[in-house]
């Protein structure tokens, strides 16, 4: 769908979430966040993924928030129920791994709000081309989008979808990536970035997730092939069928008559779960 001006809205009823695999004991979960204005054009799009657990398990993208109308002032409700939920078998915190889009963004408020909130494991972003010296450790929560980390992550996001070490569960985030174009620049840098009149919301979350999952982890054996993602059933890409605004808002209202009737409940006869 597309506003008066003719670019792509994301056409959803005040925001949806949908999750693929519910918490699991055992793993540990990363929450990333991409923030929009708010105002019905770019998402406020919120990825979670499941973090392999093993050197050959990929990861799965398992819960994905997303919705136009929020903004950084009404997100950190959404990303403290995300991140408590997911976190809830973690340890020593049981909180997910929190990483909201900063610097370019504003996802500074999220981290900030979070924190005031008692929030705790957050990513801290670094100079990777810098030295560390020893019991230093950043103090800039959240993932700051510049020049070169924006490559990075990029970079690494492809190379993980194209060896499969990290299985796509969205048609939103698939349509995005078949929209995505690279070009090549006279320095050597390579620039990914949207068709026109396209989003990349939910790449750049995703994006995000992967890179501060494994920023302190070799991933030289991975690119090299010498050693390859585990194929189990639960990490197959299913066939995901999207559901028009007009088929969840009908299910919204025949849920509404349902519960009004006495009948309860609610319709998950695609496999889905949808929470408007």
């Amino acid at each position: 769908d597309r506003d008066v001006t003719g670019v792509q809205t994301c056409a959803l009823p005040i925001y949806y979430l949908r999750v693929w695999e519910p918490p699991k004991p055992g793993y540990r979960y990363t929450v990333a966040i991409d923030v929009g204005g708010g105002v019905g054009r770019n998402c406020t799009d919120m990825e979670v993924i499941r973090v392999g657990k093993n050197a050959d398990d990929p990861d799965i993208q398992v819960a994905q928030l997303r919705s136009p109308w929020l903004n950084a002032v009404q997100a950190p409700p959404f990303a403290l129920m995300l991140g408590a939920w997911y976190g809830q078998h973690m340890t020593p915190i049981n909180e997910a791994y929190m990483a909201p889009e900063t610097q370019i963004s504003v996802g500074d408020l999220i981290s900030s709000q979070l924190a005031l909130d008692g929030y705790s494991n957050f990513h801290y972003m670094e100079r990777y081309d810098m030295r560390k010296q020893p019991g230093v450790r950043s103090r800039r929560r959240g993932w700051a989008t510049n020049a070169w980390s924006r490559s990075l992550m990029e970079q690494s996001l492809k190379d993980a979808v194209d060896l499969g070490w990290l299985v796509i569960k969205s048609e939103d985030t698939a349509e995005e990536l078949s929209n995505q174009e690279a070009e090549e620049l006279d320095s050597g840098k390579v620039k990914f970035d949207h068709a026109k009149d396209e989003t990349d919301d939910s790449l750049v979350g995703l994006a995000i997730a992967y890179f501060v999952s494994h920023d302190e982890q070799t991933r030289t054996e991975r690119s090299e092939g010498r050693l390859r993602p585990r194929k189990k059933a639960d990490a197959e890409p299913p066939k995901v069928e999207r559901d028009s605004t007009e088929a969840m808002l009908a299910r919204h209202f025949q849920r509404e008559d349902a519960e009004g009737a006495g009948q309860g409940g609610y319709d998950e006869s695609d496999g889905q779960q949808y929470v408007y």
